[in-house]
């Protein structure tokens, strides 16, 4: 029961983030060690999947989605909500289709070091736009 309980409180902090701020909490959880570049280019990541409207129809589904951003997975996110104003900046400029970087197009992006790489990095799936920092950014085929 009590398992229950702090997943439920985690969840209503969630729920009352605004998008900018659960944005924000993304990025800080994300890419909080990445150059600048690198840190634009994972927030403009998930306004992509919302332009396309495969993996959500506003932002909060698309940032909340399971498994999709390992900030979310766990309770990680739960180490960065201080860091939540250090990025607000960035999040209203990427919900403000302000943010220009060669990734814009991504869907997905994954560390270059993981081993074994996810299914969807392959060929078959979707095409390598470029590494950023410590990540690699695709789009989905």
């Amino acid at each position: 029961m009590e398992a229950k309980q702090k997943k439920y409180e985690r969840m209503d902090y969630l729920n009352r983030l605004t998008d900018i701020e659960l944005l924000a909490l993304m990025i800080a959880g994300e890419a909080d060690n990445q150059p600048l570049p690198g840190k634009v280019a994972v927030a403009c990541v998930p306004i992509e999947r919302l332009r396309r409207r495969r993996w959500g129809a506003t932002l909060r589904e698309v940032l909340l989605q399971p498994y999709q951003f390992s900030t979310f997975n766990d309770g990680h996110w739960q180490a960065f909500t201080q860091r939540i104003s250090a990025y607000t900046m960035l999040a209203e400029l990427a919900i403000g289709h302000l943010l220009n970087t060669h990734t814009n197009s991504a869907t997905h992006y994954c560390r270059y070091d993981l081993n074994p790489m996810p299914k969807w990095t392959s060929k078959k799936y979707s095409f390598c736009l470029g590494q950023i920092g410590d990540h690699l950014f695709y789009v989905e085929k």
